[in-house]
């Protein structure tokens, strides 16, 4: 929804959880912005998406959840329009994000949290996803794997 804030672009949540729209929903409503974002549940392997539709597929933390990849991956790949991009993957988004959240957690003494956590290394990251991407035919691509995170970058 930040996006719509932003922009002036229609703006689509889209979650396997019915607790993530209702949470969602409210959102849109207290922030004014049910005009133009809206939250439906599914799942990312089979969308409801007319083919070429969407400008822009950002997703941050899910993809560890969506099973099958290579099929998720297809799916989102088919509803971008040509010269759509997607920002995919993980992390904070700045470091100061990043040292923020960590103090937090550690004020909290949360026992999950745990500093350093480990990542998957950047060449078995890029790896795995460019195995994806060639069984498909995505061919235009990037990573962007730094301390703060993990993105892969999509272009139709």
């Amino acid at each position: 929804k930040e996006v719509a804030k932003i922009t002036d672009m229609e703006v689509v949540l889209y979650d396997l959880s019915e607790d993530s729209k209702v949470i969602s929903s409210k959102k849109i409503i207290d922030e004014n912005l049910e005009d133009r974002v809206f939250s439906l549940v599914g799942d990312v392997k089979d969308m409801p998406f007319d083919d070429n539709s969407m400008n822009l597929v950002i997703s941050r933390a899910s993809y560890k959840f969506w099973g099958d990849l290579e099929k998720s991956f297809k799916e989102i790949y088919r509803i971008l329009k040509p010269g759509g991009k997607t920002y995919i993957g993980g992390g904070f988004g700045s470091r100061e994000l990043k040292d923020e959240i960590e103090a937090t957690m550690f004020s909290r003494k949360d026992k999950k949290w745990v500093k350093g956590k480990k990542r998957i290394p950047a060449d078995k990251f890029k790896s795995e996803f460019i195995k994806i991407f060639k069984n498909i035919n995505i061919d235009k691509y990037k990573f962007i794997i730094d301390e703060t995170g993990e993105w892969i970058i999509i272009t139709k």
